[in-house]
C-alpha cells in the first residue's frame, strides 16, 4: 500500500548518509528487498522515514519501528489478525501495532526512505481537519494504553499535538504474550492427554 503523494531517496553509500533521490526503474530493486523480507517471520514490512535518517547510527533492517505511507503485509497472517477500520486516521500505526501486540515483528529498511510532498492534494487531505487530527490521536491512545501517548507539541504546527509510540514495549509485550499461550497450549494438551 502506497500514499499516493510519495518521494523515495536511498543513502548514497553505507558510509554516507547523504540521500539522492530515486524514481522509476531504480525503485525495482527496492520493492524487491521489501517482498522478499516480507512473509510469516515478518509480516509488516516497509520502508523508512527520511525524516532523522541522518541520525541513524546504522542503516539496514530496523524492528520494531514506525512504518507509515509505504507499507507491504502478508495477507495470510493479517487479515486473519487485523481490523483496519479502528481509527480513520493512523490506521497505519494501528496495524503495526495490532500485529506487534501479537508478536508478530514488523521490519522497515532505512537504507531507501520516504517522505511526502508537502501540501499534495487528495487523500486524507480533502476532509481531515485539524480537530479530526486530535481526536484521532486521542482515540488511538485510548485504543493502546500504555503504548500510545498523545503530548502537546512544544513548537506551532499543525496538528498542535504529536503521537508517541512504543514500539519495542509492544513487541515485547506481544512475543511475551505469544511464549505465555504456546506453554498454556502445550500444558492443556498435557492435561487432557492424562
Amino acid at each position: 500500500m502506497l500514499d499516493d503523494d510519495l518521494r523515495f531517496a536511498t543513502r548514497i553509500s553505507p558510509d554516507n548518509w547523504h540521500l539522492r533521490k530515486i524514481r522509476g526503474k531504480e525503485l525495482i530493486p527496492e520493492f524487491e528487498r521489501i517482498e522478499e523480507k516480507l512473509g510469516p517471520e515478518f509480516p509488516h514490512v516497509g520502508f523508512g522515514q527520511r525524516w532523522c535518517n541522518n541520525w541513524l547510527a546504522q542503516v539496514g533492517w530496523q524492528s520494531p519501528g514506525k512504518m507509515i505511507c509505504a507499507l507491504a503485509y502478508y495477507l495470510p497472517i493479517v487479515v486473519r489478525e487485523c481490523q483496519f477500520d479502528l481509527v480513520e486516521l493512523g490506521e497505519d500505526l494501528s496495524v503495526s501495532l495490532q500485529l506487534l501486540l501479537k508478536g508478530f515483528p514488523n521490519a522497515i529498511w532505512t537504507a531507501t526512505v520516504i517522505d511526502q510532498l508537502p501540501h499534495a492534494v487528495g487523500g486524507c487531505s480533502t476532509y481531515r481537519t485539524v480537530e479530526m487530527s486530535i481526536a484521532e490521536a486521542e482515540k488511538l491512545a485510548r485504543l493502546y494504553p500504555g503504548y500510545v501517548s498523545v503530548v502537546a507539541r512544544a513548537y506551532n504546527s499543525v496538528p498542535p499535538t504529536k503521537v508517541i509510540v512504543r514500539w519495542q514495549k509492544a513487541l515485547e509485550d506481544g512475543q511475551r504474550n505469544q511464549r505465555s499461550q504456546v506453554r498454556f497450549r502445550r500444558q492443556s494438551a498435557k492435561e487432557e492427554k492424562r
